[in-house]
């Protein structure tokens, strides 16, 4: 997984290749994959953290209005960054 800081392209490998996912993600800070292959992207530019699916590459908006969404560590057992 990389995320482009300033650009905000989101890229995973798929077949050994590095393939930009659907949506922008300007200023993403923290990347992280859960046990069900979800990716979750956080924006400390927008405050705002996203969770994408691995297959149709959608992303959902879970938290927004932030002043500033950096690192975050995920606990799957806990349901939640």
């Amino acid at each position: 997984m990389v995320a482009a800081f300033f650009k905000g392209n989101f890229l995973v490998t798929k077949n050994s290749v590095l393939t930009p996912l659907k949506g922008v993600f300007r200023g993403a800070d923290a990347v992280e994959q859960d046990s069900k292959s979800n990716y979750y992207v956080s924006s400390c530019v927008s405050g705002k953290v996203w969770k994408i699916d691995p297959k149709t590459a959608a992303s959902t908006l879970l938290i927004e209005g932030l002043s500033s969404a950096a690192d975050f560590y995920l606990e799957e057992d806990k349901d939640r960054l």
